[in-house]
């Protein structure tokens, strides 16, 4: 080797592990967030209960929330990169990722517990999938922990704060069509 005068076999092993370690980091986080391209369906007991279905490809991000009637329908897209965030306010909210995985509708997420203020959210979130919560498509204040959870690129599929809900009803994988995440023609007045 190179080396080999200079260095002790320890050194030798030192070294080797080292250049292991920062090979592996890259690809380790890679592997966290595989992206996502596809649907996810939701019901949310306090914003949209009739529900609201997502389309995403990695930080785009469209939400069509049906009306009651049909007659209102819904379809806003965003660039999650791109969203305000209260960051003096997001940065009082802390996360205990447990470690605990299961599975909702199919799709394998971790048990997160969100905390501020003296409240604790629970949700099982999928890390890398970007979430934008509803409540910024009708234009209602989007809660501390929603906004840390659009921070980390963290989708919940499961959600309890206090007597609220939130649950994914369908998630599918799969490619996503261009228009699906086009904004809406403008509406003309006649």
């Amino acid at each position: 080797m190179l080396f080999d005068g200079i260095m002790s076999p320890v050194n030798r092993c030192l070294v080797a592990l080292a250049a292991c370690v920062a090979l592996a980091v890259p690809i380790a986080a890679h592997a966290k967030t595989p992206g996502f391209e596809g649907r996810i369906s939701l019901r949310l007991q306090d914003v949209a209960p009739q529900g609201a279905n997502y389309t995403i490809r990695g930080d785009r991000v469209s939400i069509d929330v049906p009306s009651v009637a049909r007659a209102h329908d819904l379809h806003v897209v965003f660039d999650s990169a791109r969203l305000p965030v209260n960051v003096t306010r997001v940065a009082d909210v802390s996360i205990e990722r447990t470690g605990r995985l299961r599975s909702v509708v199919g799709q394998q997420c971790e048990e997160w517990a969100l905390h501020s203020a003296g409240e604790t959210v629970r949700a099982c979130v999928v890390p890398g999938v970007a979430w934008v919560d509803p409540r910024r498509a009708i234009g209602g204040e989007v809660p501390v922990w929603s906004q840390k959870l659009e921070g980390e690129h963290a989708f919940p599929v499961s959600v309890t704060h206090g007597t609220n809900f939130l649950w994914a009803t369908d998630v599918v994988r799969g490619r996503v069509p261009d228009s699906s995440l086009a904004a809406p023609p403008p509406t003309r007045a006649r």
